[in-house]
């Protein structure tokens, strides 16, 4: 027993910490060329533009892929977590997306699950054909059916992703006759249309990079963001961006992504961050799809700690007031532990009362959040005063 004392004993998870979600690990798929560290479809995971290099990868074996990495790098800083995996590039879009093939898939399950933003990208080969009298390639439009898919699957098994496509097949001469963006379903996934080569091959790297330095909440196309850091910017086929500002707002009414110039602004901002979705669709933007995919993640985590656990009932047979408490308050805090910076207000925990738990082991409950408004129009009126006129 020993002499007379005083211990003190150091009790944890009393505090009710939470585990920080992860929500900026990024994937990029692209067209290239197997190397010494690097084969066709054999995910890799680097934190640079070096560990690239390191594999072997180079602007002369891999040129295309190379720079698309270089220009994600450029965006998101040096020790941002990135999964590469290269393809051949007479491989289509649709068929790198199709969830029934072991190809993007592959890229996703080798990060498990943890890629919530996602770029893809090719360069055509020499003797491709494009199929775009929708001023869009049509391997492009069956690509996002395909990865939408994905998305909604990858979302049901709670590894939520949202991505970039390439906007492949532009052509000035067909805007007329583009395919209207705003009028698909495909919520998940964001057409890049600009780049800032005039090859016009699309800014995949780039705008994931840029999309990925910023909070899930947070429009691409903010102005107090900066400008993007390109001195010219092209569409998909080449034509300077500026050719076509009389064309901005209907390129962008049908939901394109690309860069344009603010009068009074050096530089070059996203037009928007819109998805392929009407905008009845909550999550018609990256922004808020990012958004509610984080939330998605962390209320998650939470509720894994409760499953299958033995709750106490009162003396009807309902869940204890208490147990209905504890549960609010642990979403609530994780929620706002998470994301006090990207939603507006208290996040809200709804659990109805007269649920049987004894019979149906079922616990159903409502998790609201409130997002932050974006200022897409300010319209101010301006007139001389004079205080004579009364």
């Amino acid at each position: 027993m020993g002499r007379p004392t005083v211990k003190i004993n150091y009790l944890n998870g009393q505090t009710g910490g939470v585990t920080l979600a992860q929500d900026r690990i990024a994937g990029l798929i692209l067209s290239g060329t197997a190397v010494t560290g690097m084969g066709l479809l054999t995910p890799k995971q680097i934190f640079s533009l070096k560990d690239a290099e390191d594999l072997g990868i180079s602007d002369v074996n891999n040129e295309f892929a190379y720079n698309e990495i270089a220009d994600f790098y450029k965006k998101a800083g040096s020790g941002a977590e990135l999964w590469i995996m290269f393809f051949v590039d007479s491989t289509s879009l649709a068929d790198v997306c199709n969830k029934n093939n072991n190809l993007a898939r592959k890229l996703l399950d080798a990060a498990n699950g943890t890629i919530r933003r996602l770029g893809i990208n090719k360069k055509l080969p020499s003797n491709y054909v494009l199929n775009n009298t929708a001023c869009v390639d049509a391997d492009i439009l069956s690509a996002k059916i395909n990865l939408q898919e994905l998305i909604e699957e990858y979302q049901t098994a709670q590894k939520p992703f949202r991505a970039m496509l390439p906007h492949l097949g532009f052509d000035k001469t067909k805007v007329g006759a583009l395919h209207n963006l705003r009028q698909d379903t495909h919520n998940g996934i964001n057409l890049i249309s600009w780049s800032d080569k005039s090859s016009g091959l699309p800014a995949i790297g780039f705008s994931l990079g840029w999309w990925v330095k910023l909070p899930v909440h947070r429009n691409l196309g903010r102005v107090k963001n900066g400008d993007v850091g390109v001195l010219n910017a092209y569409f998909p086929d080449g034509t300077a961006i500026k050719d076509l500002e009389t064309s901005w707002d209907s390129l962008h009414d049908k939901g394109m992504t690309f860069l344009i110039k603010h009068y009074t602004r050096s530089g070059w901002y996203f037009v928007n961050d819109y998805t392929c979705a009407a905008a009845t669709d909550d999550y018609s933007q990256l922004s808020r799809g990012t958004t509610i995919d984080l939330a998605r993640v962390v209320v998650f985590g939470v509720l894994l700690d409760e499953l299958l656990d033995d709750v106490d009932t009162d003396d009807d047979g309902e869940l204890a007031k208490s147990l209905i408490l504890y549960i609010q308050a642990k979403c609530e805090n994780a929620l706002i532990q998470n994301m006090r910076d990207n939603i507006s207000g208290t996040p809200k925990v709804i659990i109805p009362a007269g649920q049987n738990i004894i019979a149906t082991g079922k616990i159903q409950m409502q998790i609201r959040i409130k997002p932050k408004g974006q200022m897409k129009e300010i319209v101010a009126d301006l007139a001389f005063d004079n205080p004579m006129n009364l």
